[in-house]
């Protein structure tokens, strides 16, 4: 846990934004059907709930880290006392649900958008498997490093489209996707210095946002 005292439960805060924001990208791109490479709006409305569920089960793990029960027993006349957790009785298989919930939509969206089906994506492909694998030993770093990659990867993809179609909705959705880039960057070096945390939290929040509203405008305009 990365999370400097002063910011636990605002981050429980900007993960429940977050999460809603990325409902509602979910719940938008089923309407706008011409955003989803091959009319498959359905894959697309998945990653977002899925990356929406990441954000849920972080809450309860964070709720149950930062205001534990404490509980006492007696033995031969000497009390003991020790921290029990509210809701969740194991927080690290719970950290990796989160993760992997994460990781797994964010893999969805990266194949959808840059329709990745070529044999040439094979080497990717086992590397997430390996990756997938390894979040089990729960790397924050290795997490953040991925998660960073798979932004990176479709920011190239859409700063590719704007210089063939140079839309507003285009240079927006390549801004957002920036954006969360960097936030995992951040996210990623928190792990040494826990004070870019709070940060890395408002900047992807901020990234999502933007897609939110990249969203909305591409469907007034329909």
């Amino acid at each position: 846990m990365n999370c400097p005292g002063w910011f636990m439960g605002f981050d429980c805060f900007f993960d429940l934004v977050g999460s809603l924001v990325l409902l509602l990208l979910g719940i938008y791109s089923l309407k706008i059907k011409s955003i989803a490479a091959g009319k498959r709006p359905h894959m697309f409305f998945l990653a977002f709930i899925l990356m929406s569920g990441s954000y849920l089960v972080r809450i309860f793990k964070n709720i149950n880290i930062y205001f534990p029960v404490i509980r006492s027993f007696n033995v031969l006349g000497m009390e003991f006392t020790y921290e029990s957790y509210r809701i969740i009785p194991l927080i690290a298989p719970v950290s990796f649900a989160s993760r992997f919930l994460f990781l797994l939509g964010l893999f969805i969206l990266y194949f959808l958008i840059t329709k990745s089906r070529e044999k040439r994506h094979l080497p990717f492909m086992i590397y997430m498997l390996l990756v997938l694998t390894y979040l089990v030993s729960f790397r924050q770093v290795i997490f953040y490093l991925t998660a960073a990659f798979l932004f990176a990867q479709v920011a190239v993809f859409y700063s590719r489209n704007t210089k063939k179609s140079k839309t507003l909705f285009q240079k927006i959705l390549l801004s957002g996707f920036v954006i969360l880039t960097v936030a995992q960057v951040l996210f990623l070096f928190s792990h040494f210095f826990n004070a870019l945390y709070a940060p890395a939290a408002m900047v992807q929040f901020a990234g999502f946002l933007l897609i939110l509203i990249d969203f909305i405008l591409l469907m007034k305009a329909k």
